[in-house]
């Protein structure tokens, strides 16, 4: 009878630790299963933080551009009324003067509005001599060229060798708006006055 209660009690003893074994394994598998549905959760939220991260730099670099332009306007806007004066002078009073006397003239002219009227003009106005010295710059007449959308026109292959960039805008600049702009004659000095 003992042998029998040994044998009972053995083979009981060894299904209770094949149940264990099994429940055991029924984990194992569980947490294998969790775990694998668990890194494919981490991959796809990483694919996710990836394309967040790219939308919000594409969404940065938006905001940058249109901060650049909005600044660019508020500049523009605030030496409007020197810049239009400026442009008007270039094209009825300077046309048949060299640039260097245009460049001058200019000078003059906005320093007159400056200290006589308080009337500011964009800095880019000054810049033309730097340019011819081959420094990089774009002229006052090249940037109101581009924003009528005549961009494309002033890359390297359509400019004449003859002249600068600077100068070629500005003749152009002054061929689509001379039509429009009466020829000022200067016979009582008054312009040469109010230059000075």
């Amino acid at each position: 009878m003992t042998n029998e209660f040994s044998i009972n009690y053995s083979t009981q003893s060894i299904e209770d630790k094949q149940k264990e074994l099994k429940i055991q394994k029924e984990r194992l598998h569980e947490q294998l299963s969790s775990g694998v549905s668990l890194s494919k959760k981490i991959e796809e939220a990483e694919i996710s933080h990836m394309r967040t991260e790219q939308i919000f730099e594409s969404v940065q670099k938006y905001a940058d551009k249109i901060e650049k332009r909005l600044d660019s306007v508020t500049s523009r806007s605030q030496t409007l009324l020197g810049d239009s004066l400026l442009f008007s002078a270039s094209v009825v009073f300077m046309g048949p003067f060299s640039p260097k006397e245009k460049e001058s003239l200019r000078a003059s002219i906005i320093k007159h509005l400056r200290d006589i009227h308080q009337i500011h003009t964009n800095k880019d106005w000054t810049t033309p001599t730097a340019l011819r010295a081959g420094i990089k710059h774009k002229s006052m007449f090249t940037m109101a060229l581009e924003d009528m959308g005549l961009k494309d026109f002033f890359n390297e292959d359509n400019l004449p060798h003859m002249m600068t960039k600077s100068d070629l805008t500005e003749a152009l600049f002054a061929l689509l708006f001379a039509p429009s702009c009466p020829v000022i004659c200067d016979p009582t000095g008054q312009m040469q006055d109010f230059i000075h």
